[in-house]
């Protein structure tokens, strides 16, 4: 029969392109490379949402336009981090992987809390969610000396 040489041929090349693929969930140094992108990524979603609220604060905007920007920061924020914690750390990255992911969530706390104070409106919240996501703003600046 020649549906088994055919079947085999077939998944050999399978096996072979597959193995050939190189993901970070593998390699602990790849693993660290795409936290550190991962964290960067996250940055810039919090910084945009930092300068969003310093603009509110100073009456430089709309509640509108601000409830849109940080809205669309969190949302990318969310898919950002969703798509590192699903990948599959290799051994001896638990550390790393524990790390990165308490800044995602930590930066996902700030920029809700930034998404509420928005939409109420509300100065003293505001001022609050700017201070927590400055904070976070550091040390997702800080993440690729401090990662471990």
């Amino acid at each position: 029969m020649t549906v088994r040489p055919v079947l085999a041929v077939a998944l050999l090349g399978a096996t072979l392109t597959a193995s050939g693929c190189a993901t970070p969930e593998g390699d602990p140094s790849l693993y660290h490379d795409e936290a550190v992108s991962t964290l960067s990524a996250a940055n810039s979603s919090v910084e945009t949402v930092r300068i969003t609220l310093t603009t509110r604060l100073r009456n430089a905007t709309f509640g509108r336009v601000a409830d849109d920007t940080v809205s669309t920061a969190e949302t990318s924020l969310t898919s950002t981090a969703g798509t590192f914690e699903a990948l599959q750390p290799p051994r001896g990255a638990d550390a790393v992987r524990h790390q990165a992911v308490q800044l995602l969530s930590d930066a996902e706390d700030a920029v809700a809390a930034a998404r509420i104070a928005v939409r109420r409106d509300s100065r003293v919240e505001m001022r609050q969610a700017l201070d927590a996501v400055t904070l976070v703003a550091d040390q997702l600046a800080r993440a690729p000396e401090t990662l471990p």
